[in-house]
């Protein structure tokens, strides 16, 4: 039995020293996607090198090759970040109980905050994923249509319930949702002073008062 216990000792402490150096790496493979995110947003992908990115956050170039393959594979990876927050939020939107103009507000709001939160991954989804390999542009594209997707059948949703205008084409809504709200990086860009969080408030308000029926002449009101 000692031995039995020695070697459950062993097994624990292996273990916590393994899981100790994952937490490690993946804190240092999220710098270096930072830093590439970083760069692809400032040079663009072809003007970015992989000694560009190392050289951001302070290590050799043969050493930024233990955590991507290649530059190709570091914009898929940044691509992905830049994604992912956009269709956890409609799925949580959807999912929610709020009204379809309530619905449509929350996704305006959580399509303009990630401009707050992490810029250059953003910038770099909008600009850069043309670049990507035709597997990889492809799978990220379907990611995208699936955001699409959300936003449209929330439209349809409003359409249906009569909260929002009959006449709509959620199709067009969609696309100038998606359309103005990814042209905020250039404004921000250019016009110093705005807040994200000022244009979200007013992007929703113009557009809930271009689509929603108006509450009081609705049926029961």
């Amino acid at each position: 039995m000692p031995g039995h216990k020695k070697t459950v000792a062993k097994q624990t402490k292996a273990k916590a020293v393994a899981l100790s150096r994952l937490r490690k790496y993946e804190q240092r493979y999220r710098k270096v996607l930072d830093a590439a995110a970083a760069v692809f947003a400032e040079k663009g992908y072809l003007g970015t090198t992989t000694k560009n990115i190392a050289n951001k956050i302070g290590i050799r170039q043969s050493s930024l090759y233990y955590y991507a393959s290649s530059k190709e594979e570091l914009l898929e990876a940044v691509c992905e970040v830049g994604i992912q927050g956009f269709l956890e939020a409609a799925e949580r939107i959807s999912d929610s109980d709020q009204s379809a103009p309530d619905k449509i507000r929350s996704i305006v709001l959580d399509h303009l905050e990630p401009l707050r939160r992490q810029p250059n991954y953003v910038q770099v989804f909008l600009n850069c994923r043309k670049h990507l390999p035709k597997s990889s542009r492809h799978e990220i594209g379907k990611q995208a249509r699936s955001y699409e997707d959300s936003i449209e059948r929330i439209l349809e949703e409003g359409v249906e319930t009569g909260e929002l205008r009959d006449d709509l084409d959620c199709r067009l809504t969609t696309l100038a949702i998606l359309g103005i709200g990814n042209s905020v990086p250039q404004w921000l860009r250019n016009q110093k002073g705005l807040k994200v969080e000022h244009i979200s408030r007013q992007f929703a308000n113009m557009l809930l008062n271009g689509i929603e029926v108006d509450r009081s002449s609705r049926p029961g009101k």
